[in-house]
C-alpha cells in the first residue's frame, strides 16, 4: 500500500492511503516580528503559548511530521510536499534520514547536476530543471496516473536520474520527474526513491496530493475551513480541529454509503 502525508503552504498535515484520506495537523504560522519586544502585549492578548518560539514554515512542517510518526498511527512511506517546502534541501534530507521516501515539489530555476559525454568523455554539468526539461534529448512519455471521477489521468512525463546540488556539488543521486500539462506548463518533482523502485509506484505516488486538495477544497465549499475572523491562537486552532473532525465524518459516511474511494479525485486544472 502507497500512503503519503502531505504537507500545504500553511502548514497543515493531510494523510493519504486506499482506503480514504483527510486532514491530522496544523499549526498557526507567526511571522518573526511577532517575537520581538515590541510584540509581547500583542502575544499575550492572542494567547499565544509562551513556549512558542518562531519558527519557519518549513520548521513547522517538520515538527508536524515528526509528531505524527513518533505517535505511529499513521503508517506513511512516502511524504509529499509542494515547492515551497520541496526546495528546502534540509527538509528533504531530513525526510530522508527518517527512512521515508519523498516526492517534493520543486522550482523551475532549481539546479542539478547530470553527466554528459564531451568528446567520449563524461563530465558534470549543473543545469536548472526548467533548461533541462527543455533539451530535444529528454525523454517524454504518456501515462496514464490513475482513474480520476472524470475518466483516465493523462499526463506527459519525463522521468530521469539527476544528482542533487549541494553547495554547488554534485550530491545524492535522485529521480527527477517533470509533468507536462496540457498548456504546456512544467511540474518538477526530486525523489529519492531507489534507482530500482518500480515506475507505477513512482506514478503512484505523484497522485498523492489531489485527495488532499479535495480536503481543502470540500473544507472551503462545504464546511466554512477559511471563514474565520479569529484574533486568538486557540480560536484558530479549534476551528481547524472542527473542521477536520467534519471531513473525518463525511469520510465516514461515504465508507458506510459505499462510495467508490479508490477512485481519485479529478486534478484541479489550476494545479495539476
Amino acid at each position: 500500500v502507497v500512503t503519503g502525508v502531505q504537507t500545504c503552504a500553511l502548514p497543515i498535515l493531510g494523510y493519504t492511503s486506499d482506503i480514504g484520506y483527510g486532514l491530522v495537523d496544523r499549526q498557526l504560522y507567526l511571522p518573526q516580528s511577532w517575537f520581538t519586544k515590541e510584540y509581547e502585549e500583542r502575544r499575550k492578548r492572542c494567547g499565544v503559548p509562551p513556549e512558542v518560539k518562531f519558527q519557519t514554515k518549513n520548521q513547522i512542517a517538520l515538527r508536524l511530521l515528526e509528531k505524527q510518526l513518533e505517535r505511529g498511527l499513521l503508517s506513511a512511506r512516502w511524504i509529499g510536499c509542494d515547492a515551497s517546502f520541496g526546495s528546502d534541501h534540509t527538509l528533504r534530507d531530513t525526510v530522508a534520514a527518517w527512512g521515508k521516501y519523498y516526492l517534493a515539489g520543486m522550482r523551475s530555476n532549481q539546479k542539478v547536476w547530470t553527466l554528459v559525454h564531451k568528446a567520449g568523455t563524461p563530465a558534470w554539468e549543473d543545469v536548472s530543471l526548467s533548461e533541462l526539461a527543455g533539451r530535444k534529448a529528454t525523454v517524454w512519455q504518456e501515462v496514464v496516473l490513475a482513474e480520476g471521477a472524470k475518466g483516465p489521468v493523462r499526463a506527459q512525463l519525463s522521468i530521469q536520474r539527476v544528482w542533487e546540488n549541494k553547495n554547488d556539488k554534485p550530491g545524492e543521486e535522485v529521480w527527477l520527474i517533470v509533468r507536462r500539462k496540457e498548456d504546456g506548463s512544467l511540474q518538477y518533482y526530486l525523489s529519492n526513491a531507489p534507482s530500482d523502485i518500480d515506475p507505477e509506484e513512482l506514478k503512484r505516488a505523484m497522485t498523492m496530493r489531489w485527495p488532499i486538495e479535495q480536503c481543502f477544497e470540500d473544507g472551503k465549499k462545504y464546511l466554512g475551513m477559511d471563514h474565520y475572523e479569529h484574533r486568538t491562537w486557540n480560536g484558530w486552532h479549534r476551528h481547524m480541529l472542527y473542521v477536520f473532525l467534519a471531513l473525518l465524518f463525511l469520510l465516514r459516511l461515504r465508507l458506510k454509503l459505499k462510495k467508490k474511494l479508490r477512485r481519485l479525485p479529478s486534478p484541479r486544472s489550476s494545479e495539476y
